[in-house]
């Protein structure tokens, strides 16, 4: 979209009127790209969100909220039985059959992917229609199939990680490459699911938060509902009870975040990633408080080491955009 006008007002104000009636016509839902600016000789100046060369000025920047990271995160306790219960029937370790989940959704069972993959396992419809399931986003049948997948590569492949990478990659490209495929999702998978292993085999507490359930479900709810101080209240005590479960020092950055309180969810988000360095969802909320900040160098930083993290190609690129845009920025 391409506007223009010729003016003698000065361009911060032109700017501001000119993001206004972008936002006002197209609406702030579909404001996504970027926005740049080019003043030509004659005054004329043009708004676009496609620039045709170098000269144009950055003036915003893409907007940068998914849903999935302005939602609670959960444990994963509220599967834990299911979990607990196909794992013992496929004779598999209960923290690896977790740590798969986590990476594929992070607990969320309507997760579908751009490819089509759906629910807690990330499904495909071929994949989730061969072992039975009539609804891919109903958490026990997603989980069983999702095992029953795994279990037949690894029955396949002899090994966990090549099984994995088959779960990931297809086991026809485990095969062509005789191992591990050289594609960074793959390679990044692999250890992400290796990382959360070790990380649940010690964690059962953090799982099940015993003693604090109650408030660690009222604070998700409190948040879906917009009652932050009641969110941040209810994590408190969780944190307070378990300061090292991940999801809920996220979750009460999360709270004071969209409270206003930014100096406070800056430093619990950045505790978030001490106890946990592949929670890239505190990775991304970190980095859009940066920018806000007008930090743009740490901003940029913190998008980097997201990267390092991120499994997801469509994301990866939209991260690296963010990136470029802010050096831009950094440079005008």
């Amino acid at each position: 979209m391409n506007l223009r006008r010729s003016t003698k007002a000065s361009p911060p104000l032109l700017a501001a009127f000119w993001l206004i009636f972008i936002v006002f016509q197209v609406g702030p839902a579909q404001v996504l790209a970027a926005v740049y600016e080019f003043r030509d000789k004659d005054g004329t100046i043009i708004i676009t969100d496609r620039p045709p060369n170098d000269k144009y000025k950055i003036i915003l920047t893409s907007i940068k909220r998914p849903k999935g990271f302005k939602e609670p995160v959960d444990t994963g306790r509220k599967y834990d039985d299911v979990v607990g219960q196909t794992a013992q029937g496929q004779g598999l370790p209960y923290p690896l059959l977790l740590a798969i989940i986590k990476t594929e959704s992070n607990f969320n069972p309507k997760a579908v992917s751009p490819k089509g993959a759906s629910g807690l396992m990330q499904l495909m419809p071929d994949t989730w229609k061969m072992y039975g399931v009539t609804d891919p986003f109903d958490p026990a049948q997603n989980i069983r199939a999702g095992t029953a997948y795994f279990k037949e590569q690894l029955a396949r492949f002899k090994d966990v990680n090549l099984a994995l990478a088959a779960y990931n990659a297809g086991p026809a490209n485990v095969e062509k490459y005789k191992g591990i495929p050289p594609f960074d999702e793959t390679q990044r998978y692999v250890k992400m699911v290796n990382w959360y292993h070790e990380h649940y085999k010690n964690q059962k507490d953090l799982i099940k938060l015993p003693g604090v359930e109650n408030n660690f479900d009222q604070g998700s709810k409190a948040l879906q509902t917009g009652d932050l101080r009641q969110a941040a209240d209810h994590f408190k005590r969780v944190v307070q009870t378990y300061p090292a479960s991940p999801e809920a020092n996220y979750n009460l950055a999360l709270s004071y975040e969209r409270a206003g309180n930014t100096p406070r969810a800056i430093s619990i988000y950045k505790r978030t990633l001490e106890l946990n360095p592949y929670f890239k969802e505190a990775y991304y909320n970190l980095a859009i408080l940066y920018e806000k900040l007008g930090r743009d160098s740490l901003a940029i930083t913190t998008w980097q080491t997201y990267l390092r993290y991120e499994v997801k190609p469509e994301e990866i690129k939209l991260v690296s955009l963010y990136i470029k845009e802010l050096r831009q920025i950094s440079r005008q």
